[in-house]
């Protein structure tokens, strides 16, 4: 009998695996989901991000250390994220890992793409379009119920002003920065994504979402 008889069972997937069930699941999502469907559930993860970003403020504001502020911001922004992960809503950064992982997987497979294009394209556009559709009105819903206060509505437009930072720069070089800044920050929470399939557990689905929307 060896020692490693007795070790638990593991509590992750292997990146390999993961990278299959991305797949499987993109594959399953163009085949199966209707156009009213796609765009149900990409507008519920526009808002879900957007209940995620107004958290984060609550829980910034008035932070005046600005590494706990960071923490707790990533903290509250996660929840956004973790709730599309656990609802199967449509969320365009996560489909941006999903679509090209299972065109490699079939290309693999069977040397083409099994007739998915359209349904692949589809996906990823409405994924775009229902999320930006889904935020504008959970934005506009949550403006006309509740307003900021003054601590909360500072930070909330000093967060704007960082995000509208390129336009001032202005020019070929501004719009340069802000499409590799939103290279970077995709990227991470591509990872995100990828790493809460790893997991099998809610928490531990919970901690790498964390980590990495916080990073």
């Amino acid at each position: 009998m060896s020692a490693l008889d007795n070790l638990p069972p593991q509590q992750n997937l292997g990146p390999d695996v993961v990278l299959l069930e991305m797949a499987e699941t993109a594959a399953h999502r163009a085949r199966s989901l209707t156009t009213p469907k796609v765009l149900v559930l990409s507008m519920l993860a526009g808002a879900f991000i957007v209940v995620g970003a107004l958290f984060s403020v609550f829980l910034g504001a008035g932070v005046e250390t600005e590494g706990l502020k960071s923490l707790l911001e990533g903290l509250g922004f996660s929840v956004g994220f973790f709730l599309v992960i656990l609802t199967g809503a449509l969320l365009f950064t996560e489909v941006n890992v999903e679509v090209p992982t299972s065109f490699m997987s079939l290309y693999k497979e069977h040397g083409g793409f099994g007739g998915l294009v359209p349904s692949f394209l589809k996906l990823w556009g409405l994924a775009a379009i229902g999320n930006m559709v889904g935020s504008f009105v959970i934005g506009a819903v949550i403006n006309f119920a509740h307003d900021l206060g003054p601590v909360e509505r500072e930070l909330f437009l000093e967060i704007v002003e960082g995000k509208l930072r390129y336009e001032e720069i202005g020019g070929a070089n501004g719009f340069l920065q802000a499409i590799v800044s939103g290279i970077l920050g995709n990227w991470l929470v591509g990872m995100a994504a990828f790493l809460s399939v790893m997991g099998r557990t809610i928490i531990g689905k919970y901690i790498p979402v964390f980590l990495m929307v916080t990073a």
